[in-house]
């Protein structure tokens, strides 16, 4: 696994998960999925992770509050937000100002999620 970049997907439609799983082993990305935000911060205080894509809607802990605990264990991986339009009590700026660095759409083309 050593030099392959490492990500953490975190989001609560198991369909997502899987299909993002399978996109992106196949282009060769380490990938580690959780359904919860609980889920997402186990695995990211024992994995090296570089990106966290992560649902902005989500049961029991929305996205940014997810960005915010993770940010405290390690600042230095990206984090990506997913989004199928409902943003909840967030606006766009919002979430940028929460750490994240990019906002994508959902449904959205792997090829846009690669590049």
């Amino acid at each position: 696994m050593e030099g392959r970049p490492t990500i953490l997907v975190v989001d609560d439609d198991r369909c997502v998960l899987d299909m993002l799983e399978v996109v992106l082993r196949m282009n060769h990305y380490v990938v580690w999925s959780a359904t919860s935000a609980s889920e997402a911060i186990d695995i990211f205080r024992e994995q090296s992770i570089e990106l966290v894509l992560s649902d902005v809607n989500m049961p029991v802990q929305m996205g940014p509050e997810l960005i915010r605990q993770l940010q405290k264990v390690d600042p230095n991986p990206r984090f990506y937000f997913m989004t199928a339009g409902d943003l909840g009590k967030y606006t766009m700026q919002d979430l940028l100002e929460s750490g994240a660095s990019l906002v994508i759409q959902k449904p959205f083309s792997m090829t846009s999620l690669l590049s």
